[in-house]
């Protein structure tokens, strides 16, 4: 495996599990009885969900993952496995794509910025004689 995958594949993994553990959490809110149990899947089906669709692709995308492996894991299995209604779903995907490709291009402007940086110091600050 080349040594510039593991970046990518680690951050995917990381996406996989998230979404794994997410799930589990859903799970164990549906069986806490009362008003807490209802209380706590609401915030974790309207806040936690979209909060994590942005944040873990945005940074999944920094590392170098791919926009249409990042938008599905975590919205994909909240509409396979959860009771989270499908709009939501779908809202979170949307969600994931966008905060990955923004990743990406967060990263790629930094680089470029930088280079043009090294650049500027390499070749414009010097007085040069001709």
């Amino acid at each position: 495996m080349k040594q510039g995958m593991r970046r990518p594949i680690g951050r995917f993994a990381i996406l996989i599990f998230a979404a794994a553990a997410l799930q589990i959490l859903l799970r164990v809110s549906l069986g806490v009885p009362g008003d807490g149990g209802a209380l706590l899947l609401i915030l974790q089906l309207y806040v936690l969900l979209p909060v994590l669709s942005i944040l873990l692709p945005f940074w999944a995308g920094r590392g170098g993952v791919h926009p249409f492996a990042a938008f599905f894991p975590l919205g994909g299995a909240a509409l396979i496995f959860s009771a989270a209604p499908g709009w939501l779903c779908f809202v979170c995907m949307l969600l994931s794509l966008v905060a990955c490709v923004a990743g990406q291009e967060w990263t790629k402007r930094t680089e470029t910025e930088k280079t043009e940086t090294e650049k500027k110091k390499s070749h414009g600050g010097r007085n040069q004689k001709r």
